[in-house]
Order: C-alpha cells, then sequence, then structure tokens
C-alpha cells in the first residue's frame, strides 16, 4: 500500500498597518507537520517566532484557517498565499 501523498507546503501572510502576521505549514526535521507563526513590525527587528506541532496535515490546515479568521476579525488583510507541491514529509 502506498501512503506517499502529495501535500502542499502553506505559506500566508496578513497585514494590517505597520504589524504583520505570518504562518507556514510545513515537516519539521522529523518529517512531522507544525505551524509556525510569527508576528511582529514591518519597520521594526522586533517580533516573535511560535512553532505548534499538529498532529497531521489536515490540522495544520484547520489550525490556519482559524488563525486567518482571527487576524480577519482583527483587520489584518491576506498580503500572500503561496503553495509548494511535495510528494516528501509526513503522510
Amino acid at each position: 500500500m502506498n501512503t506517499e501523498t502529495t501535500q502542499a507546503w502553506l505559506s500566508l501572510r496578513w497585514e494590517k498597518g505597520s504589524r504583520y502576521y505570518g504562518v507556514l505549514l510545513q515537516p519539521d526535521l522529523w518529517q512531522q507537520w507544525v505551524v509556525i507563526c510569527s508576528w511582529g513590525g514591518k519597520n521594526t527587528a522586533l517580533g516573535r517566532v511560535v512553532h505548534l506541532p499538529v498532529a497531521s496535515y489536515e490540522e495544520g490546515l484547520a489550525s490556519i484557517e482559524q488563525i486567518g479568521r482571527v487576524r480577519q476579525r482583527r483587520g489584518y488583510t491576506l498580503v500572500t498565499e503561496s503553495r509548494v507541491e511535495s510528494t516528501r514529509g509526513p503522510s
């Protein structure tokens, strides 16, 4: 049985005034899916990055959808979304 699936690494970025919020969904070094959140000021070196392990690709997508709803509610605008198709990574 072939368990290899095509799953896209996902990157999104929202902005509001001088602030940004970004998320990535990609495998970590141990091939487990992780949502990486980063936020801060666009014109400063200040900001923060948090890694949130997720049980599956689908759980990662659900987390990103929830983050997107919160960003929209707080007045952020989605400015970039990119996907990189990969047959590697966790299944």
